[in-house]
This record gives structure tokens, sequence and C-alpha cells, in this order.
């Protein structure tokens, strides 16, 4: 049971030792299965896609500054105002992916059980490769390429009626209320359920 990745121990007459042991632990035999193809396979495909989303996330927020730099000489401004930067994740981006990881599901029950294939994915690593991780990162950045060149644009097109151009921070927000929407409209794309 502690050599396992996952221990399951089943309580019964020899006492209660594999139990304490065990990350898992049940009185019959009969709930082993949806364990693994019910609990297993969503926990995979959750985590799965949580690992990538939070590195989209996090990584399109922060490559904007990066694309900034060649537009600033590297000066080191900041693209965002500091209050925006750091409620990022607790504000705007939060809250959609808790959800989706406690609610999420692609199938019902009755339906894992039945067709104990679609337990496969996680044999075959269908949600998480090292391919699956680079293409997401390339995807990434060059969306972060995209929001940053086509917000400058709208940056330098516009002004106010009395002539002065945007403000710099008119940019950054800009730029932050676009990657505010995509990440959000990201994880409702990914999602399986809609609660």
């Amino acid at each position: 049971i502690t050599a396992a990745h996952v221990g399951v121990g089943i309580k019964g007459v020899e006492g209660r030792q594999a139990a304490r042991a065990a990350d898992y632990n049940f009185g019959e035999f009969k709930h082993l299965v949806p364990l693994m193809f019910v609990f297993g396979r969503e926990c995979y495909r959750k985590n799965a896609t949580l690992i990538l989303y939070n590195f989209y996330k996090n990584i399109l927020l922060v490559m904007p500054q990066f694309w900034f730099g060649f537009f600033n000489f590297f000066s080191g401004q900041t693209l965002y105002e500091a209050f925006m930067y750091q409620n990022y994740n607790i504000l705007f981006a939060f809250l959609p992916i808790f959800l989706y990881g406690i609610f999420d599901k692609t199938h019902k029950k009755e339906k894992f059980l039945s067709a104990p294939l679609l337990y496969k994915t996680g044999h075959y690593q269908v949600y998480f490769n090292v391919w699956r991780f680079l293409v997401n990162m390339l995807v990434t950045i060059l969306l972060s390429l995209y929001i940053c060149i086509t917000s400058l644009a709208f940056f330098d097109w516009g002004a106010y009626e009395n002539g002065y151009s945007y403000g710099f921070w008119n940019f950054g927000n800009m730029v932050y209320f676009a990657i505010v929407i995509v990440v959000n409209m990201k994880i409702l794309s990914i999602s399986s359920s809609y609660s």
C-alpha cells in the first residue's frame, strides 16, 4: 500500500492496519471499480487540464510585458498597474478554474461503468504529454504576441476629442482586459459541462 502511487485499503476481518496506511479505504470491494473508472479517470483529466490551463493563463499575462519591452527599448516600464497585476489570479482567473475542477464532468457515472474503454485515455496519455504541453505553450506565446500587437495598434490609432493620444496605462488596461476575456473564454471552451 505504501509503495503504490495511490494506496487503497479494504477494511476487513484482519483489522484496520491496511485501511490506516492507505490513501483511500473502503468497506467492500464493489467500491473499487467506481474509484478507478470514474474518480480516477476524471481526476487525471481534470489535473492534466488544470496544469496546462495554469501555465496558459500565467504565461498569457506575463508574455505581453516581454513583447512590450521591444517597444519601450527594455526600459523596465511595466505594462500593468501593480494592483491589477497582483489581483489577476485572485479576482479574475480564480473562480472559473475552481468551478471547473469541482463540477466539470464529461459523462455520467453509469456511462463510465458501462464503457471501461473511456479509462484508456490515461494509459495513452491523451490529456497530458510532452507534445501537447509544447503546442499549448507555443499557442500561448503567439496569442500573447497577437494581443500585444493588436492592442498597440489600437493604442496608436486612438485619440481623445482634444487631440491627445490615449495614455500609457490605457494601453496596459486594454491588454489586461483582453487577457482576462481570453483566459475566461478558454476555460469555457475546455469545459464539458457548465454549472
